[in-house]
């Protein structure tokens, strides 16, 4: 059963991830997605933010989402105690999601709802060698009704296929 401690046990995985992802993408874009309203799918403990604190990225609105409510009390962020597959916002109202090994976790597509016309995803998903295409099908299928702006992997202690769309 997943509980709590593992967002403090994989923080340095998580760590080393968003290093190849910022170096792929580029600190301008890391400056411009996350100078808007972000949301995060999956915050966790809030290392992600952390994370953009320690390269000097600041955050317009950074609001994160997680079903553990134990880890959200660390998570230094506004953030909110839910579920992706029924968020508790508006329509449009972020300009950006962020959603980093949680988009397998949410069945419906409320994400799309809540994501402003033009919004950005940055989002990914683990694999390793035996599951890279299925898990690449999927997270291209989740995000079929958006245009890829950017696809990669990231290979890591936990590797990640990683793509950029629009909506």
């Amino acid at each position: 059963m997943f509980s709590s401690s593992v967002y403090t046990s994989w923080e340095s995985v998580q760590r080393r991830k968003y290093e190849a992802m910022l170096q792929i993408l580029g600190t301008d874009f890391f400056h411009s997605f996350f100078s808007q309203r972000v949301l995060n799918l999956g915050c966790g403990n809030g290392y992600l933010e952390s994370f953009l604190r320690a390269h000097g990225i600041s955050t317009a609105t950074l609001v994160g989402i997680d079903t553990d409510a134990v880890a959200l009390q660390n998570a230094g962020m506004a953030a909110v105690a839910g579920n992706g597959n029924a968020l508790p916002f508006s329509n449009s109202s972020f300009d950006a999601i962020v959603a980093v090994d949680s988009l397998h976790l949410i069945t419906g597509n409320d994400f799309e709802r809540v994501l402003r016309k033009g919004g950005l995803v940055l989002a990914s998903l683990f694999y390793n060698t035996e599951n890279y295409r299925e898990k690449q099908a999927f997270v291209e299928q989740r995000l079929s009704s958006f245009a890829t702006l950017a696809a990669f992997t990231v290979a890591a202690q936990e590797s990640e296929i990683v793509i950029v769309a629009r909506k």
